[in-house]
Formats: structure tokens, C-alpha cells, sequence
């Protein structure tokens, strides 16, 4: 026998390590931004379609946000799953928490 190898697997290629960096939304321009990363280095590109936690537009400037950073398929640096930042936002008002599958329960607070 003999297994064959894995083929391409995906990619673990990730910035820093992994994990979600943070920033703030620099600019936007109706189908794009920038998001001021807190680490330096250039401003990450932003797309409406990355901003799921913000109803699949970008965020107001001035939103401190977190983010993962992938490529694209340009080998350009972009970021994705963006969301607000833990405490970063006033309120929890009109935040949609999308549940899998089983209600929330009474929620302790």
C-alpha cells in the first residue's frame, strides 16, 4: 500500500500567528476601505462582504473593529470576518447574534 500525499490542502498561512487584530476604520468609499491597523504597517483593504457582523457593509469611520488578514486572489493583503470590537461599541442594541440552531435561553443579564 501507501498513502498518497495530502494534495493541496488549505492554506494555514496567517499574519502574526493567528488570531484576530484590531484596528480602526480609517476610510471608506462606497464598495471599499481601510482599516488602520493597530499593529502599523499599511492600512488593511476592506470590502462590504468582509463586514458580516455589520450587515454586510462597512463600518462607520471612526469603528474599532477586529479582523483576520487573508489574501486575495492578486496576493494582495485584505481583511475578512470583520466585526466590532469587544467593549469598542456603546451599545449591543440592533446587534444580531445568529443562533445554530437552538434558541438562546434566558440570558443571565
Amino acid at each position: 500500500g501507501g498513502a498518497k500525499g495530502g494534495g493541496k490542502g488549505g492554506a494555514a498561512w496567517s499574519a502574526g500567528g493567528g488570531g484576530k487584530l484590531s484596528g480602526t476604520v480609517l476610510k471608506t468609499s462606497g464598495s471599499y476601505g481601510f482599516i488602520e491597523q493597530d499593529s502599523g504597517g499599511e492600512n488593511a483593504f476592506v470590502i462590504p462582504s468582509a463586514c458580516e457582523a455589520f450587515g454586510g457593509e462597512l463600518p462607520p469611520v471612526g469603528t474599532r473593529v477586529t479582523y483576520t488578514l487573508t489574501m486575495d486572489d492578486k496576493g494582495r493583503e485584505r481583511a475578512s470576518g470583520v466585526e466590532p470590537e469587544e467593549g469598542g461599541a456603546p451599545s449591543r442594541k440592533g446587534v444580531v447574534v445568529k443562533g445554530r440552531g437552538r434558541a438562546l435561553a434566558a440570558l443571565p443579564y
